[in-house]
């Protein structure tokens, strides 16, 4: 099984055979991470705890990211065929990330029987689904182009484009700030925007997450997504 880290907010189900962490980073996106066979060890709990994250209020985007999942057992499949259907008036869109083709015709199978052709969007490409994660979580994170340029307003707009990378790389606060030699305070003081940035920092940054300066700078400035 995949041992993939975790951003720190999440909820986490550890078993023998499957690893499933679920998280709300913003009030309007979901986000659920699942790795090896889940044969259905954690009976109804990861999707009582989803529910948890419904709101009759307001629909949210549902991110279900299933690149390290190997498979999932004909009863799992039901059960997340019949809870999306029946919760699929709270949910506005569902974007599912397969890693193989048996979870690619799962996820395929739960989309047809839950009634949701029109609301489900099957990605086999991580790239695209990290593309458009990136781009939900950014709207509820202000970017400089939507915030005016003073110091504070500068300082805030970097942190949430390091904090939404962070969480699309599913990493912790932890994990950055040990990639780039750092302590923990300080990644999160930057998402704060309590910490100014040296462009030498930024690069050590970007680094860690796996992205060019320049994107990072152009999310920054509120243009492009995710690459």
């Amino acid at each position: 099984m995949h041992n993939f880290a975790t951003w720190d907010e999440a909820y986490q189900f550890e078993g023998i055979h499957c690893r499933i962490a679920i998280d709300s980073p913003t009030d309007d996106i979901v986000i659920v991470r699942i790795s090896g066979s889940d044969v259905g060890e954690f009976g109804q709990a990861p999707l009582n705890r989803l529910k948890n994250y419904l709101s009759d209020d307001q629909q949210v985007e549902l991110f279900i990211d299933a690149r390290y999942a190997k498979a999932a057992s004909i009863e799992v499949s039901n059960e997340w065929a019949l809870w999306l259907g029946a919760h699929r008036s709270r949910i506005k869109v569902i974007n599912m990330l397969t890693g193989s083709k048996f979870v690619e015709v799962t996820a395929g199978f739960v989309r047809m029987f839950s009634s949701l052709e029109n609301n489900m969007r099957i990605y086999t490409d991580a790239k695209s689904f990290d593309e458009a994660l990136t781009t939900s979580l950014l709207k509820a994170f202000p970017t400089l182009s939507s915030v005016g340029r003073n110091s504070n307003e500068i300082n805030q707009s970097l942190g949430n484009v390091i904090k939404v990378l962070r969480i699309v790389r599913n990493m912790s606060q932890e994990n950055l700030a040990e990639i780039c030699d750092l302590d923990k305070s300080f990644i999160s003081d930057v998402e704060k925007g309590k910490q100014p940035l040296e462009f030498e920092m930024i690069i050590r940054l970007a680094d860690a997450l796996s992205i060019k300066p320049s994107k990072l700078i152009s999310l920054f400035e509120g243009v492009g997504g995710a690459g």
